[in-house]
């Protein structure tokens, strides 16, 4: 997508650089010869589960993609945009402004934990990763809550330079929108920095769910840039759109949560969701939350309940 090296030069200086050196000279030969470096991704995708592949491999190239300084923010969605058309063509699947539609979810809770930002980009969804691109990382969810059409769920006339109005930015699905009571009112001045290099937009509660689950439920969550951090809240409007189900270091992945998986005492189970506002007829995304269930049958049993 990007060269790992670049060529500059002068009237009276040649200047190149890559990932493992930087150097220049006036005249004749360089005093040091190049260090050698490869600059290839080698990154396979099994034929048999080509769809878990795309998305290990996008997330993947996301990674090392957002660490990188590019002139002009906007034009991220651009830059993938061939590598994009490769993977639809080979495994057939959709994608749209960031987001394949086989792996909806993860697509969309995405974080950004280094990276200050004091507004999102603009004229790219906020549901996006390259709304706030540098530093971005994805979680790795077990189960999707989303419902969607494959017809309807995209734009149908969409593609990356075509996001100028709010219906060419949406998404169209159906997933559990709660609004979870905090434990108490926080204000802008709660959400402080944990380190200057850290976002500052982080905080967590206990939850009020409306029933009886020992221990309380704590929900961590944070928002996407300083200018979206409301005044004051004791709410927050979450779309709940996955669930992860983990064994020690293993993520189980099932079509749906049963009973066999979550009566285990050694299973953690976790809600993601996103963090949304009203605007006009749509919703955007403002931040991301997520909370952990007591390892207790029952308090499963209980927040499903809440959730549908």
């Amino acid at each position: 997508m990007l060269s790992l090296r670049a060529i500059h030069w002068s009237r009276h200086t040649f200047t190149w650089h890559c990932h493992s050196s930087m150097t220049n000279f006036t005249h004749g030969r360089p005093s040091e010869e190049p260090k050698e470096i490869d600059p290839v991704y080698r990154l396979g995708l099994t034929v048999a589960h080509p769809k878990l592949s795309i998305n290990n491999l996008w997330t993947y190239v996301l990674g090392s993609y957002a660490k990188m300084v590019v002139t002009y923010e906007a034009d991220r969605l651009v830059a993938v945009q061939g590598l994009v058309d490769r993977l639809v063509g080979l495994y057939g699947d959709e994608y749209f402004a960031g987001v394949f539609r086989s792996h909806l979810a993860s697509g969309l809770v995405w974080d950004n934990s280094y990276y200050n930002a004091e507004k999102a980009l603009d004229g790219v969804p906020t549901w996006s990763w390259a709304s706030n691109c540098p530093g971005v990382w994805f979680q790795n969810p077990s189960h999707s809550l989303i419902n969607y059409d494959e017809e309807t769920v995209f734009p149908k006339d969409r593609g990356p330079l075509n996001l100028d109005t709010p219906e060419k930015r949406a998404l169209r699905f159906e997933a559990p929108l709660i609004n979870v009571q905090l434990e108490k009112t926080f204000t802008s001045e709660d959400i402080v920095p944990y380190c200057p290099d850290w976002r500052p937009l982080k905080s967590d509660s206990f939850l009020d769910l409306g029933i009886k689950t020992e221990p309380r439920v704590l929900m961590h969550f944070s928002y996407d840039a300083a200018n979206l951090v409301p005044d004051s809240f004791s709410e927050v409007t979450v779309l709940f759109v996955a669930i992860n189900m983990q064994d020690g270091n293993d993520i189980h992945k099932v079509e749906e949560p049963n009973e066999s998986i979550v009566v285990d005492q050694r299973t953690f189970i976790s809600y993601h969701g996103i963090i949304v506002q009203p605007m006009g007829q749509f919703y955007e995304r403002v931040g991301l939350v997520d909370f952990d269930v007591p390892r207790d049958y029952q308090s499963w049993l209980e927040i499903k309940q809440w959730m549908e």
